[in-house]
């Protein structure tokens, strides 16, 4: 999954709390690129945005498993009928 920040929140430093893990703060200056998975899986998701490039690769990917899937399937059940 690849996010990046919205023009919004650049420069914005956003807290929330957590009732397991307390007081969470996002400071858009201090944190990496790498690291906004980690927020967007902290309930942060509303500061970032999906780049579309990133998730047309992943449905791509999805759909080339799912059709070898069904094509190892067919030749099993293929392979059985004989």
């Amino acid at each position: 999954m690849k996010l990046r920040l919205k023009d919004e929140y650049k420069g914005v430093i956003v807290s929330r709390n957590d009732i397991k893990i307390g007081r969470i703060t996002f400071d858009s200056n201090k944190v990496s690129e790498e690291n906004y998975k980690n927020f967007y899986k902290l309930g942060f998701e509303y500061l970032f945005e999906l780049i579309i490039e990133e998730v047309i690769e992943e449905i791509k990917e999805f759909v080339e498993d799912k059709i070898e899937t069904v094509k190892n399937k067919r030749k099993t059940n293929a392979g059985k009928k004989l």
